[in-house]
């Protein structure tokens, strides 16, 4: 990637208190890589590596989103596969605030304006906390039986942010390019 680049996503911030909380679900499992505490977030829409040109109308787009302030709840455990594998251990939630379904809608329609593709897969609104390898089935399944009792967090929503991976030493860290607020 140059450095006339940079890979973009949308994404609602948890609060450093949510964060520091989800840090007593981590436990010892083989092929289990948890994401850094301070890169936690739920992810609207990944974006990409974008240009300057792109970043500029991504911006002026985004800017003219108009959705409610939320509150986004967080309770139910699971996991993603990638062609039959265990992938991704995530937090979400077993009920969505129809409020978030239609910011997503209105991020939607906002980047197809400015030449985005529209995003056809089914939204599934989750924290990813962590990477999984080569996990055993039984070990993961075992891991959300335990811990799912314990996960009940919630937070209200006043922005979403425009955020960018930065790479350096065989690590990544997600810093916020810009925030958007929600209409109260």
């Amino acid at each position: 990637m140059g450095c006339d680049r940079e890979r973009l996503f949308l994404a609602i911030q948890l609060p450093e208190s949510i964060r520091h909380n989800l840090l007593r679900l981590r436990e010892e499992m083989s092929g289990c890589r948890w994401v850094p505490a301070k890169n936690l977030h739920l992810t609207l829409r990944f974006l990409g590596d974008c240009d300057y040109n792109k970043r500029a109308r991504l911006s002026d787009a985004l800017q003219s989103v108009r959705a409610r302030e939320l509150k986004l709840g967080l309770n139910k455990l699971g996991v993603f596969s990638k062609r039959g594998q265990l992938s991704v251990l995530w937090l979400g939630a077993e009920q969505v605030d129809e409020r978030l379904v239609d910011l997503k809608v209105a991020i939607d329609e906002a980047l197809f304006q400015v030449g985005f593709d529209k995003d056809h897969r089914p939204y599934k609104a989750h924290v990813t906390l962590a990477r999984l390898r080569h996990v055993k089935r039984g070990d993961i399944e075992s891991y959300i039986r335990n811990k799912s009792e314990t996960v009940k967090e919630s937070f209200p929503v006043r922005f979403f942010s425009l955020m960018r991976s930065l790479f350096s030493e065989g690590a990544v860290r997600y810093e916020e390019v810009c925030r958007y607020p929600l209409d109260g």
